[in-house]
């Protein structure tokens, strides 16, 4: 395949722009980290935080490479923190944490259910159940699936080509070496 001139430029600047978007995810999700942190149990709880995340490799490596991993985290950590603001703080915030959950789970379908933890907290906190009867807990849900939506209908449409794939490899190839003990490991934290 040749490419003219004009098109390899292009390339190229789409290709800086993945290689300097996913340091800066990493960034946002570190300051996302640190301010949930802070939010719950203080400032220097929030330094620990963000810099645990920081030694982590498997996060300093979805830092360079593309991939789901680094936005979903990101913009779900973003998502908890907009939560425990909305709760003091109303509407905007609820909006803002529908929109974050809604870009997380573009990239990983289980961002979406952070949710649960979210109503079940707004069920069984006495504080927080005033919230059921606010319009922002449900706007926030809408603007979550609605902006799921398209993905959903895409992959509904398509076979769900990457749940398939996955599905069927784990299923048709199963690594007993590895799955062995990552059993064992769970069943000694039980």
């Amino acid at each position: 395949v040749v490419l003219r001139s004009a098109d390899r430029r292009q390339l190229q600047m789409c290709i800086t722009a993945v290689r300097v978007a996913f340091p800066l995810l990493a960034a946002l999700a570190s300051v996302a980290a640190f301010l949930f942190a802070r939010a719950l149990f203080g400032s220097a709880v929030g330094i620990w935080t963000a810099a645990a995340l920081n030694v982590l490799p498997i996060f300093s490596s979805a830092a360079v490479h593309a991939g789901p991993v680094l936005p979903a985290l990101a913009f779900t950590l973003l998502a908890a923190w907009a939560f425990l603001r909305a709760l003091d703080r109303g509407l905007p915030w609820w909006l803002l944490t529908g929109a974050c959950l809604a870009v997380a789970a573009n990239f990983a379908y289980s961002a979406a259910l952070l949710w649960l933890g979210i109503l079940a907290m707004c069920v069984i906190s006495p504080r927080h159940r005033a919230e059921g009867r606010r319009p922002g807990i449900y706007l926030a849900l809408v603007l979550t699936f609605a902006g799921l939506a398209p993905a959903l209908l895409w992959n509904q449409a398509h076979g769900w080509p990457a749940l398939a794939l996955g599905t069927w490899r784990t299923v048709t190839t199963p690594r007993w070496a590895e799955i062995l003990p990552a059993l064992g490991a769970s069943a000694l934290l039980l």
